[in-house]
């Protein structure tokens, strides 16, 4: 029996149903073919990280603890009167092996329900988008760069590099 991350990113790559998938993992209905189970044991895989945050007193980044989506996190900070949004993306949560470059993903359900206000507003004030994996190592990378532009993300820090680098954040269109 495949592991549910391996038979996820596979159900995934066969139909090309990613926003599906990502309103699925957040509560929704299924899309065709796809398995409760798997959702389920997703989100079980996620119970250790959830237990290091709360032991550690971090709740504000447990993923999902905001009604957001499971996969995210939005803490907002006041700074001189201003807002300033620290939104954390889960870019690991089909990783499973050493060949996940290209097979992980970052839905569009994701990225919107993190990065608007309950009534689909932009949010207003700075926003800062922490991310493991870089854009490029992600299957909709060149989507969700898309996606945070639209959605007017100024800083974008991810991990996952060895070495220090640095790009200039822009618009993909520039």
């Amino acid at each position: 029996r495949k592991p549910e991350w391996l038979a996820l990113r596979d159900a995934i790559g066969q139909s090309g149903n990613l926003g599906g998938v990502g309103k699925w993992m957040a509560g929704g209905k299924a899309p065709f073919g796809f398995q409760d189970a798997w959702r389920d044991a997703i989100l079980t895989r996620q119970q250790a990280y959830r237990g290091w945050l709360t032991a550690y007193g971090l709740p504000h980044c447990l993923p999902g603890n905001d009604g957001l989506h499971p996969f995210g996190w939005r803490h907002t900070l006041d700074w001189h009167g201003k807002p300033v949004h620290l939104i954390g993306l889960d870019s690991a949560w089909l990783a499973g092996d050493d060949h996940d470059v290209k097979q992980l993903c970052l839905t569009d359900d994701q990225i919107g329900r993190l990065l608007t206000t309950q009534d689909g507003a932009q949010l207003t004030g700075s926003r800062i988008v922490l991310v493991h994996h870089p854009l490029g190592e992600i299957a909709d990378g060149k989507a969700a760069r898309h996606l945070l532009a639209g959605f007017g993300v100024h800083l974008l820090l991810h991990g996952h590099v060895h070495d220090p680098d640095y790009q200039r954040w822009q618009h993909p269109n520039h």
